[in-house]
């Protein structure tokens, strides 16, 4: 079925399986996980065990703050375009087992049934998305960019620090020479505003990238020409090694005190300088710390998520005025009390790391406000504050005694929340292929073949 995509005109495709047909591909995707979780690279965050989109932006928050261009990725209709002979070619250069290369071969061959026709498609290319084995077989397939990538790196840095600043030198000796204590003060002021290193040293380059799932960035310390070579040697790596296409009105070069998107977050870098002077909290001793990116909740687009839901609308002014949400007015007072609770506890849960986590108040605000018009509407009681005198502050159950949800505070504590603990992972295959049973991992007595080809069943 083809389903429309968030805020354009396009549509996606998703395959839904019966619960039956997903016994199977959970199994394989056990196996594949067992085998190839060991071999995936730490900035490969997607669809992994013990890794999210927190463990992605924490990533960047943690070292991201001394670059100075970054490249946003996207890969244009990811799961759509790979090729199946390179998963299946992938796949056999670890397994050996060629009855389990058949079973993932048929997934990737089963095709779909066209809704307007009714006719079977089937193709050599794409992963079904909706299926259970779609997200590891990416991972896969994506995994030779990620390596590229590591590959790429290593060859483009250089250099172990960055020259003097020479504005930096010249301040400092001014500063020495000084003869006053005021000029010394005024001088101190402004070397605090330089940087130590020259920004624009040539001899100094840096390169971090992270991806989840088909978006990735890639953050450069270089000239802005590094980043556009950069650029287009990812887009000719995705096109040869994975099949896929960088999206050209997604791919992005921007420099990091505008900003840039990902992952549902606001990130920029403030000031030119990211160094200051800071306390180390021992007696009077003080060092130079390095400012952490600005990583904040994107409020407008949680407003304008609000406003298509159903629980905000505009006046004559634009202003955002709470309203009732007419489609709960049906359901119980706790069934509506709960429905805003899961609302609020998922922003707060999901922007906890967010630097602008005070102006979420906001947001919660107007799910309070918008809760009491739903019970006004429901217990025909005209106005929210007639809600509030009869249910209290926090809009009470009577029969429940559950409570709309408030923070106590909403104060900025960057935290990135650790995703849930897995179930333990599947037994190690054997090491040896062949014989090794399916999911064996290619040994030394492995052999390779590339006919895909159901066996022939054995008749009694």
């Amino acid at each position: 079925m083809e389903i429309p995509k968030p805020n354009s005109t396009k549509t996606r495709p998703l395959t839904i399986a019966s619960p039956r047909d997903k016994i199977v591909p959970k199994a394989i995707q056990l196996i594949l996980q067992a085998i190839w979780e060991k071999r995936f690279l730490d900035s490969s965050h997607g669809f992994r065990p013990h890794r999210s989109v927190h463990t992605a932006l924490r990533s960047i928050y943690s070292k991201g703050q001394t670059y100075k261009w970054v490249i946003q990725g996207d890969i244009s209709k990811c799961f759509d375009r790979i090729p199946h002979r390179l998963v299946m070619k992938y796949l056999e250069e670890v397994i050996a087992d060629v009855a389990f290369l058949n079973l993932i071969h048929n997934f990737l061959r089963a095709g779909h049934i066209d809704p307007t026709t009714g006719r079977l498609i089937r193709s050599n290319v794409g992963i079904p998305q909706g299926g259970v084995l779609s997200p590891i077989l990416c991972n896969i397939v994506l995994h030779k960019f990620d390596e590229f990538m590591a590959s790429y790196i290593t060859k483009f840095e250089k250099g172990k620090k960055r020259r003097h600043n020479p504005e930096y030198q010249r301040l400092q000796y001014l500063r020495k020479t000084a003869k006053t204590q005021r000029d010394k003060l005024t001088l101190l002021q402004l070397k605090r505003n330089v940087p130590h290193g020259d920004p624009q040293d040539p001899n100094y380059k840096r390169m971090m990238y992270v991806r989840y799932a088909d978006d990735f960035v890639i953050l450069v310390i270089g000239s802005k020409d590094d980043a556009t070579m950069t650029k287009l040697r990812a887009k000719d790596a995705l096109a040869r090694l994975c099949g896929a296409e960088l999206s050209e009105e997604k791919t992005l070069i921007t420099h990091m005190g505008e900003g840039f998107n990902f992952l549902g977050s606001f990130i920029r870098k403030l000031g030119k300088n990211t160094e200051f002077l800071g306390s180390t909290g021992i007696g009077d001793k003080s060092r130079v710390f390095t400012r952490r990116l600005q990583m904040n909740a994107p409020m407008l687009k949680l407003i304008a998520n609000l406003e298509k839901a159903g629980m905000l609308k505009r006046n004559s002014l634009k202003q955002c005025i709470p309203t009732s949400c007419t489609k709960l007015t049906n359901l119980s007072h706790y069934d509506i009390v709960s429905f805003y609770n899961f609302k609020i506890n998922g922003i707060l849960n999901f922007y906890s790391f967010a630097s602008n986590y005070s102006s979420i108040a906001t947001i919660v605000w107007y799910l309070r406000l918008s809760c009491a018009l739903t019970l006004a509407r429901k217990n025909k009681l005209g106005t929210a504050r007639k809600a509030f005198q009869k249910f209290g502050s926090y809009l009470e159950d009577p029969d429940t005694a559950l409570r709309i949800i408030v923070p106590k505070s909403t104060k900025a504590t960057h935290h990135f929340p650790s995703p849930p603990t897995p179930l333990p992972p599947f037994s190690s295959p054997p090491t040896r292929g062949g014989k090794g049973g399916p999911g064996g991992v290619r040994g030394e007595g492995g052999r390779r073949r590339r006919n895909y080809q159901t066996p022939p069943r054995t008749q009694t």
